[in-house]
């Protein structure tokens, strides 16, 4: 008879600490982050730019930034709740 075991619980890679609908905004606050060393990033920063061309009109809060989990808190007290960098 085999055992089964427990899967480890999952631990995310990356959170999202912020939307926004603005692709220079998100950078603005990716820089503040790197800036006091959070690594952060704006997933399929890409696919978010062709996105922004193809529809210009819809400004719904869709571009994540993510930090590590271990970042997170450090993370939302350099960004105020406002989202303003």
């Amino acid at each position: 008879m085999t055992e089964i075991r427990k899967a480890p619980p999952f631990v995310p890679k990356w959170v999202t600490v912020f939307r926004c609908g603005d692709i220079f905004k998100a950078d603005r606050i990716v820089k503040k982050l790197k800036d006091a060393d959070i690594p952060a990033r704006i997933p399929d920063k890409l696919g978010v730019l062709f996105h922004h061309v193809a529809d210009l009109r819809n400004p719904e809060a869709h571009i994540r930034i993510m930090v590590r989990p271990e970042d997170e808190a450090a993370a939302r007290q350099i960004i105020p709740p406002s989202g303003k960098p």
